[in-house]
Order: C-alpha cells, then structure tokens, then sequence
C-alpha cells in the first residue's frame, strides 16, 4: 500500500518513534523531533507494543463492514434494501443516523 503525500508518518518514520522511545526519549521530545503531535506518537507506541512491527504497516482506513446494513440483514434474514424501505425504521431499530445507513446502502 502506497503513502499518501499528504501522510506525516511512513512506516520507517513509525520505526523511528519506537526506537527513540526505546532509547529512552521522551514522547513530546520525538513529536517536536519528528513535527508530529504528541498524540500520533503514543499512538503509534500503542499499536508497536499491542500488534509487534505488523502495527506500523500501513493499513486501509475504510470500515471492513457496514454495522447498520449487517444488523438489519441478520435480523431479518434478507436485505437491508428489500425489508425496510425506510430510514427512519432503521434509525429507530438501530439508533445508527441516516448518513451512516444511506452509506451503508450504498455497499450492498
């Protein structure tokens, strides 16, 4: 998977913060080091230290699944689209807003 421009941290970048961490530097001292914030260190600290160096790849930001579509189809048995045409039941059944269904919608 590419980095986008856009992106601050790269995966040699997220190896880098760990190994200064280790080295026993501060997190705010590797932010202003690296010109990131205090809170994408500690979250990459966090991701090393639950998932090993497989947490500093990169990863895809889209959801792996739809909850409202997936909710209604389990309670029903069938689509989403095809038992309830409107999104105010499955707002009520669901307590998800409506943008999140049309999205989800939008997926199956």
């Amino acid at each position: 998977m590419d980095t986008h421009e856009n992106a601050r941290t790269t995966p040699r970048s997220r190896q880098l913060i760990v190994t200064r961490l280790a080295e026993g530097w501060t997190v705010r001292a590797v932010a202003a080091a690296l010109g990131i914030d205090p809170k994408t260190v500690r979250k990459w600290r966090d991701r090393f230290a639950a998932e090993g160096t497989t947490g500093l790849a990169n990863r895809s930001s889209r959801p792996h699944t739809y909850i409202a579509v997936r909710y209604i189809t389990m309670q029903s048995g069938m689509s989403g689209r095809h038992k309830y045409k409107n999104s105010v039941v499955i707002r009520n059944r669901t307590g998800y807003r409506r943008k999140r269904i049309y999205q989800s919608y939008s997926k199956i």
